[in-house]
């Protein structure tokens, strides 16, 4: 539904207390998208028709000194689900919408399924098969599992097993092999790390 990342955000922030997931549903369906017009412009005499005139404070000094209102209801339109949004928005701020429009291969980050980032990076940010973003982050991901298995760096065999896995074509994975690094991780001879 829409507003979840808005709604989920003022239920769990400790700046407003006793606004929870009830109210802050309320207000969202109340104002729905003219919510974050309301709390920006501080229309605390519209709010407190549906909450109390110091939790109407509250709630825009929360969102004026985190500056995420326009970001929450940003993740909202981009279909970003609200436990991945949660992260994205704290780790971000007002910065989300530019650095996940940037690269929605951030968003791995904050969701440990890789497929999951991919379907949403090709569906909603129209992200290609062969985007560069792609094929680095699916090394990144390649080399996080190893990682997470113990291993600090990868034999060639089996990051190419690995992208293939992920991607599912043997010309990606040629691809993503021909980027020689980044950033982010390094080829050394037939190593990955």
């Amino acid at each position: 539904p829409a507003g979840r990342n808005i709604i989920d955000w003022i239920a769990s922030s400790e700046a407003v207390p006793g606004v929870g997931r009830v109210k802050a549903a309320k207000l969202w369906d109340r104002f729905g998208s003219s919510l974050a017009t309301l709390i920006e412009n501080r229309d605390t005499e519209t709010l407190s028709a549906v909450i109390s005139e110091e939790s109407t404070a509250l709630l825009c000094e929360a969102f004026d000194k985190q500056k995420v209102i326009r970001s929450l209801m940003w993740l909202d339109q981009a279909g970003i689900p609200r436990r991945i949004g949660a992260g994205v928005v704290t780790f971000y701020g007002a910065d989300t919408q530019a650095k996940v429009t940037a690269n929605p291969y951030a968003l791995v980050s904050f969701e440990a399924d890789w497929k999951v980032v991919d379907r949403l990076a090709r569906e909603r940010f129209g992200v290609g098969e062969e985007d560069p973003r792609r094929l680095e982050s699916a090394i990144e991901e390649v080399l996080n599992k190893g990682l997470n298995a113990g291993h600090t760096c990868l034999p060639l065999s089996d990051v190419k097993n690995g992208l293939l896995r992920l991607l599912g074509k043997p010309f990606l994975v040629a691809q993503a092999l021909e980027r020689d690094g980044s950033q982010r991780y390094v080829r050394v001879a037939d190593r990955y790390q």
